[in-house]
């Protein structure tokens, strides 16, 4: 599938993309293009159709880029990425929403709610701040424990080593649980169930500065 339509403008000179899976499409967009692409299965085939303008960052929630930058608006919040998750469960059996929002000034804004049965009537559980966090960061229940964790990077310039660490919401501002460092940049955090066992692992995407290859690490 490809983009198509009319092309945005002016556009960043660092690209940018999303890519959200919701409810059995792909929703993808690109600073290129002033339209979103909706990738599904229909009558068998995948099938590529344009979408609304701006980015859906997370479910029912869009952003769009402020003119010629590559970070979002509003001028008055600007921000470069936000991760959410309505699909973990806490100790007691009660959905969670999870929310990080990363500022221009390296601060991870995480919020969490719990939920009722069937993920409606949300209240706010706890709400903290991340400082010094890279462009690479994800949500999961690593240890599924029932308490959400954070998988950082760190805000090193491009080509200075990089670490990820993973940060409990119980204990934000605490000894982190795990933390592994690289050589090079961190270029991506995802958490997923790589082997189909049934267990979400952590997977990183490593990059030298200037390199075209991307290694692959799985952390233990």
């Amino acid at each position: 599938m490809a983009f198509a339509g009319p092309r945005a403008g002016p556009e960043p000179r660092d690209p940018v993309g999303t890519a959200l899976a919701l409810g059995g499409e792909l929703v993808a967009a690109s600073s290129a293009w002033g339209s979103e692409l909706r990738v599904a299965w229909q009558a068998k085939k995948l099938v590529g159709q344009p979408g609304g303008p701006g980015f859906l960052v997370c479910p029912n929630e869009r952003a769009s880029l402020v003119p010629g930058r590559n970070y979002f608006g509003p001028a008055a919040s600007p921000f470069y990425a936000v991760r959410c998750r309505d699909d973990l469960i806490d100790p007691g059996g009660y959905p969670l929403r999870v929310r990080a929002q990363l500022g221009l000034t390296g601060k991870l804004a995480v919020t969490i709610e719990k939920c009722a049965a069937g993920g409606k009537l949300c209240r706010p559980e706890a709400a903290f701040e991340l400082a010094g966090v890279g462009a690479a960061f994800e949500i999961a229940d690593v240890d599924r424990d029932g308490t959400p964790e954070v998988i950082v990077s760190d805000d090193a310039a491009p080509g200075d080593p990089d670490f990820v660490k993973v940060v409990s919401a119980a204990a934000p501002q605490g000894r982190p649980l795990f933390k592994k460092t690289f050589q090079a940049g961190v270029a991506a955090i995802a958490a997923l169930d790589s082997d189909g066992d049934g267990i979400a692992e952590v997977i990183v995407a490593v990059r030298l500065a200037g390199a075209t290859r991307v290694d692959l690490w799985r952390l233990p």
